[in-house]
């Protein structure tokens, strides 16, 4: 799904249950849950599909905006969809393939896609993405797994992509190094490792609107 905010594409999330959505914590710094929609089902980015106002934003208390860890938020929508995702309970092996898909740029300097495209990435060697980043003063977390593909790397716009497995959520683009560089993997938030914090979120009570 799409984030939008101001009439534009903020960031990608995936429907978890009929009224909540998941997505990064760093899609939503500076924004209220009334800047926010979120539209399903549409592959066209910003037309079409169905549209819902955000009745709230969670974000994990242990986000850091520094290290991106715990880089997960949920959105309560206004509204119920019959169509949404299961969360993994684990990572696949390193080495197997997961798709990924968004509206991002291309590469760097380029217009995002006006359609929804869909990628195929490698799942990478948690110690050796770990290593290639300590060694740029970049921390890779327990929270956090990288995956890379020969399209290059994720861009603008690709924030909160959904990274799928078997048909089930792993992971989410988190951050990377520069804009669609395939020579550093790409960061996801590792959404296994907080399936517990999002499913328990998820059945508190219901939030109710605030105002402003």
């Amino acid at each position: 799904v799409s984030i939008e905010a101001n009439n534009g594409l903020r960031c990608s999330g995936s429907v978890i249950s009929p009224s909540w959505v998941v997505t990064v914590a760093n899609c939503l710094i500076d924004l209220k849950h009334t800047d926010l929609r979120v539209r399903v089902n549409a592959v066209l980015r910003g037309v079409l599909g169905q549209l819902y106002e955000v009745l709230s934003v969670t974000l994990h208390p242990d986000y850091d905006p520094e290290t991106m860890d715990y880089d997960v938020a949920l959105l309560e929508i206004n509204g119920t969809t019959n169509k949404y995702v299961t969360i993994a309970k684990d990572v696949p092996f390193d080495g197997l393939n997961a798709r990924v898909s968004g509206w991002g740029a291309p590469s760097s300097g380029e217009w995002l896609s006006a359609e929804l495209s869909e990628k195929i990435v490698t799942i990478v060697y948690f110690n050796d993405c770990k290593y290639i980043y300590e060694s740029i003063g970049n921390p890779v977390t327990e929270r956090m797994l990288c995956a890379s593909g020969t399209y290059g790397g994720p861009c603008q716009g690709d924030a909160g992509d959904p990274l799928i497995y078997n048909r089930e959520l792993i992971g989410m683009m988190s951050w990377s190094f520069g804009c669609g560089d395939g020579n550093f993997p790409a960061v996801y938030t590792d959404v296994t490792k907080l399936r517990d914090w999002i499913l328990g979120t998820i059945t508190l009570p219901p939030i109710e609107p605030k105002n402003g």
